[in-house]
């Protein structure tokens, strides 16, 4: 089958034209994303190289004519901007100085190159080794990202893979065959590539870009607002984790904290006063626990800590730790330093256990126990003591320091 190759790149340029509609329209509605607007750039790059190629294409033949130079620099721009706006999107930070320095010298070596006597295939083959380049450096900033929140850079990756693959022939034909290539002077089936390629990363970015919204919402629906701590919702993640580690036999282990007294810190300190008390408490939680460990401002002054694959020792001595440290640290509340303590009850998950419902009741029962015995202590759940536990007294006020 014959291939029109002036027809794919027209069918190209439409298609890009069609995205840069959308993004337009996205960029807008989008302002604060930052990365949108760099993929937006690489698209109009993109969209205005390929337009050269089809309008200009007469002048193109000649490798060294301004407008191929021209043609081929804002296909790299293109490029630049996809990964620089992969990076912005992964919050990494931009050093634009050397990518500046690497596009000037892209730009000046068609000009430099016959006054030094370097042939024009060489430097072709410099230009698609640095396109393959940046489509490395894209795909070494995506693929260590790759989890199971986000798809669309699964298709992204795909895409710039295809990219990448597409470049390897011409850059061997230029070496080899020291015969320079005319932007024309692509296959079709390279063509028909990049109208694959070319919709699977647009519709990716725009795709991340709306799943990263999705994820945003569902973070900020999981998430305290007072003490961003994960609420209630933020259980469901740590129930699939426990019961894949009970399906192995692992064991875990959960805390249920209460600030002693904290219905009297508000009363005396006020509703904003018991809420610096509330955030300096989740901070120092945050610190205290282990990476895998999943912190939860379980309801008013109750925080839960998930363990996974921890046992009742371990737990008790990390709830110890917690215990220790907030009762050696007073907590500043405005121009007071404020003694805080807490009361902690730890149990761990059993055998017939589905998910952490039962211990975390069983926890509820010794932090029961424990602030029937005093507070400001640790309790581990023992059935026969949690049976006997004795409702608490009168609370005394808490001793300002």
């Amino acid at each position: 089958m014959n291939i029109d190759i002036e027809t794919l790149y027209l069918a190209s340029v439409i298609s890009r034209a069609a995205f840069l509609v959308v993004f337009t329209t996205t960029v807008l509605s989008l302002p604060s994303e930052r990365y949108l607007r760099h993929w937006w750039a690489a698209l109009v790059a993109s969209t205005a190289g390929m337009l050269l190629n089809i309008s200009q294409a007469e002048a193109l033949q000649n490798p060294n004519h301004p407008l191929t130079v021209l043609t081929i620099t804002l296909l790299l721009c293109s490029l630049l901007f996809s990964w620089s706006g992969l990076r912005v999107f992964y919050e990494h930070r931009l050093h634009p100085r050397p990518l500046l320095r690497t596009f000037a010298l892209l730009v000046c070596a068609p000009v430099m190159t016959p006054l030094i006597g370097i042939p024009s295939h060489y430097v072709q083959a410099g230009y698609y080794a640095s396109a393959a380049l940046i489509l490395l450096l894209f795909l070494k900033r995506l693929v260590p990202r790759l989890d199971r929140q986000l798809f669309a850079p699964y298709v992204i990756g795909l895409a710039v893979l295809m990219y990448f693959l597409a470049l390897v022939p011409p850059i061997f034909q230029l070496l080899f065959t020291q015969n320079p290539l005319t932007p024309l002077a692509y296959s079709g089936p390279v063509m028909l590539v990049d109208q694959v390629a070319c919709v699977l990363v647009y519709f990716g970015f725009i795709a991340m870009a709306a799943e990263r919204a999705n994820l945003n919402l569902r973070l900020q629906a999981e998430t305290d607002p007072l003490t961003g701590l994960a609420n209630r919702r933020g259980v469901v993640n740590a129930q699939r984790r426990q019961r894949r580690d009970a399906a192995r036999g692992a064991q875990s282990s959960v805390l249920l904290a209460d600030i002693d007294y904290f219905k009297i810190i508000n009363d005396r300190l006020g509703h904003d006063g018991g809420d610096t008390v509330l955030r300096t408490f989740a901070k120092r939680l945050g610190q205290t626990i282990r990476t895998s460990d999943s912190a939860i401002r379980w309801g008013g002054e109750e925080f839960l800590v998930i363990l996974p694959r921890t046992g009742p020792d371990e737990a008790e001595a990390l709830a110890q730790r917690l215990r220790e440290q907030t009762e050696a640290q007073p907590f500043a509340v405005g121009d007071q330093s404020l003694q805080v303590t807490v009361s902690i009850g730890v149990a761990t998950t059993q055998t017939e256990d589905a998910d952490y419902e039962a211990a975390i009741n069983r926890a509820d029962q010794a932090l029961y126990r424990a602030k029937g015995d005093g507070r400001n202590r640790v309790c581990r759940f023992e059935a026969a003591a949690s049976a006997n536990a004795e409702q608490p007294g009168h609370e005394p006020t808490p001793k300002d320091t």
